[in-house]
């Protein structure tokens, strides 16, 4: 039996100009699943940064339609990788609408960010997610091999 839900063709473009609302109640959003408090000038200077051409931070945006709301959002950038002259792509932030889950729609994100690797020339597409993350993790683990380290943030006081 095929899962139409899950056939879903989604429409993953560059965060627009006209974005804005509805990207930053899904940054918000995300950030409050981080138990983080994004105040509006930290909100405001990413949404620069995703604007800014010099800047390495760019951002996803997926919907349903070309026209129809944002459903979920990404943030991206290029790094340098040591163990080969290719840079990877690093999934900052990935985040969809609790109602829009279950859809494809965080698939649709990472198999466009494969596509834009392989036209960048990127080795790979990385990203972390929190350990106890269950409901992604079928989605996670069926688009990459699990890494065989363990994250760690030292925060700067």
């Amino acid at each position: 039996m095929v899962n139409l839900t899950q056939a879903r063709a989604w429409v993953v473009t560059p965060v627009r100009c006209s974005d804005y609302d509805q990207w930053a109640a899904l940054f918000r959003a995300y950030a409050r699943v981080h138990h983080v408090q994004l105040s509006p000038e930290t909100i405001e200077a990413v949404w620069r940064r995703l604007h800014d051409r010099n800047d390495v931070l760019q951002g996803l945006i997926v919907r349903r339609t070309y026209s129809g709301p944002p459903v979920g959002m990404a943030h991206y950038r290029a790094f340098p990788q040591t163990f080969g002259p290719k840079q990877g792509c690093f999934v900052d932030d990935l985040f969809v609408d609790p109602a829009a889950r279950g859809e494809g729609a965080a698939s649709a994100v990472l198999a466009h960010l494969r596509r834009l690797a392989r036209v960048r020339g990127w080795g790979t597409v990385r990203w972390l997610m929190v350990a106890d993350n269950r409901r992604p993790r079928p989605v996670h683990d069926g688009t990459a091999a699990r890494a065989p380290w363990t994250a760690k943030d030292g925060w700067v006081a």
